[in-house]
């Protein structure tokens, strides 16, 4: 079977879902991404995880539609691509796979950042970021129990 390859958003929503391990509507992930700081529209939400190949069950509802709960199936097969994700997401959803890739990226561009020509100023800025997000993701893997 072949691997999906999942977007930013469809990372975010596989994670919410693997780490709640509940079924959950679409409102419900929208909802979390807001929570998060992550402003994603009812159009972004279910256009993603309308590809996704979920697993669906419906709840009823007196007097209105049908809820659509969605959940990962036991054979999930996803590529998520944590290279696209702000540290924010990684913060949120501190998955050890995740924090790895995160900071093996930030050490590429901290290593990188020396050769790029910028103005000095911008140049100060980015070391300064990118040596925090080192921090806070060298902080976030210490604080995550041996596997």
């Amino acid at each position: 079977m072949r691997k999906v390859d999942l977007n930013k958003l469809q990372t975010l929503i596989y994670l919410e879902l693997n780490e709640s391990g509940q079924k959950m509507t679409g409102y419900d992930l929208m909802l979390k991404m807001h929570y998060i700081g992550l402003n994603y529209s009812h159009q972004h939400m279910y256009a993603s995880v309308s590809k996704m190949n979920l697993d669906l069950a419906y709840k009823q509802v007196e007097g209105e539609r049908d809820k659509v709960l969605y959940s990962i199936p036991e054979k999930g097969n996803y590529n998520l691509d944590f290279s696209l994700h702000p540290i924010e997401s990684v913060i949120a959803y501190p998955d050890p796979h995740f924090v790895r890739t995160k900071k093996s990226q930030v050490l590429r561009e901290l290593r990188t950042e020396a050769e790029v020509k910028r103005h000095p100023a911008v140049r100060e800025y980015r070391l300064k970021k990118l040596k925090l997000d080192l921090e806070t993701l060298d902080t976030i893997q210490n604080s995550q129990p041996l596997t």
